[in-house]
């Protein structure tokens, strides 16, 4: 908190983020301000962020959403790492309205790493209380504290603060000559409020998990605060073979394991892909409802061939149930019969019937994401391979260098290519406007 310049929370009324993130050229993102807690005025209703242009730590913020942001003036404070290999002029995209380049506003800096939350995605019981506490800091009441979750959570790397607490933890606190211990409560949470200033370590443990991270460090001045979260792994423990529709061993399967929540709903626990004797293995698994499938979060491609499909071999959700520090093994995943494929042949051509050479030929789903990519030939040929009975959108495009891989020199237009059968060859003509893509 001491290293941001102004902390507010406001709702997203405008953004210009394009569907690239801001690696190409610089985003600008405008806040109402309901409240604010440093480094603005009551008078100040609205601020603009910059949320990571050029940073590999882009944040997005979509219009409407409100969020507790926290946000500083230096460009690329840091814990953001900017993108050196970018060649290109730091371009601007076309102003917001009303937004003069000649004499800007003030833009603050707030990407993905700045500590900025969505409001609306945390618990109640941790919302409520970072905003009981600044608060209290910002009419200098507030008190030195160290706070925070341990959480029932697989994804280290990435902590998901809607995972579920545990209760029980021991969290230890020692620095400042003593050592404090605290259980958390049935939302996993925890607090040591009204501590002396200082350097802390804070450590969680739980019989049967593993906190990751294993610790962490704290140089709290006087009524300041920090906040820990301690995601407890387990051993647990899903291992097997997939097996295709003639029952030998499938390579280079794509596998996702889900985890299925109280309320019904699924979370993304891990990928893997078998190897070459068709065997997989998720470890480090809590207690919990598993799903495991392929394609059942995304849409099958040649690549991965394959209807919808879950654990043992059906269209229809299944669960798995491991119990803690359980290891099953042994477990086979029949897949159904590959879909078949089919080939659309593709000429790309400018309005003058010339031929366009390294031309991108996309296969797009109705959905918008890209299925399938090949290449033109010197004739501006290609051949596109496609699954039989999907329908497509087919376009072509032509790209501006690496530095400025969201956008493309030339496209065609999109032209629906029916999931009945279809032959002869499609023509696309390529437009040498510019255009984000």
């Amino acid at each position: 908190m001491t290293w941001a310049d102004v902390i507010f929370i406001g709702k997203v009324t405008y953004s210009n983020h394009y569907e690239s993130g801001g690696w190409a050229q610089r985003t600008l993102i405008r806040f109402e301000v309901e409240e604010t807690f440093k480094g603005l005025s009551t008078n100040d209703h609205e601020v603009w962020i910059d949320p990571g242009s050029f940073t590999s730590c882009y944040a997005e913020y979509p219009i409407g959403h409100r969020y507790l942001v926290f946000a500083s003036s230096r460009w690329g404070f840091f814990n953001t790492a900017i993108m050196s290999i970018y060649k290109g002029p730091l371009g601007l995209k076309p102003p917001p309205p009303g937004f003069d380049l000649s004499h800007p506003p003030k833009v603050y800096f707030a990407p993905e790493c700045s500590g900025t939350q969505e409001l609306s995605g945390r618990p109640d019981d941790i919302v409520a209380s970072d905003l009981a506490y600044l608060r209290a800091w910002r009419e200098g009441k507030s008190v030195t504290r160290v706070y925070g979750r341990v959480l029932d959570d697989h994804t280290p790397a990435w902590p998901d603060p809607s995972a579920p607490g545990l209760q029980g933890a021991t969290v230890t606190l020692e620095g400042a000559g003593q050592k404090l211990s605290a259980l958390t409560d049935s939302k996993g949470a925890y607090s040591f409020d009204g501590i002396p200033a200082g350097q802390y370590s804070l450590e969680a443990a739980l019989d049967g998990y593993r906190a990751f991270p294993p610790g962490v460090n704290y140089d709290l001045a006087p009524g300041t605060c920090g906040y820990g979260e301690f995601n407890m792994l387990t051993d647990g423990l899903l291992e097997g073979m997939v097996k295709d529709f003639r029952g030998h061993p499938a390579t280079k399967i794509e596998l996702v394991l889900q985890r299925v929540l109280s309320n019904g709903s699924v979370d993304f626990m891990g990928l893997t892909t078998t190897d070459q004797k068709g065997t997989f293995q998720f470890s480090d698994l809590p207690r919990a409802d598993f799903r495991l499938g392929v394609n059942i979060d995304r849409q099958p491609t040649v690549e991965v061939p394959y209807a919808l499909s879950y654990y043992p071999g059906t269209s229809q959700p299944s669960s798995i149930h491991l119990e803690l520090h359980e290891h099953r093994k042994g477990l086979i995943f029949n897949l159904p019969p590959p879909l078949k494929t089919r080939v659309v042949n593709v000429v790309v051509t400018w309005a003058d019937s010339s031929p366009v050479a390294n031309a991108s030929v996309l296969a797009r789903f109705k959905s918008g994401g890209v299925a399938e990519m090949t290449q033109t030939d010197r004739q501006g040929k290609a051949r596109l391979v496609c699954l039989a009975d999907v329908p497509y959108q087919i376009e072509a495009a032509k790209w501006l260098p690496p530095h400025q891989i969201a956008r493309v020199a030339a496209h065609s237009e999109r032209y629906d290519l029916p999931a009945k059968p279809w032959t002869g060859v499609m023509k696309l003509v390529m437009d040498r406007t510019s255009r984000f893509f």
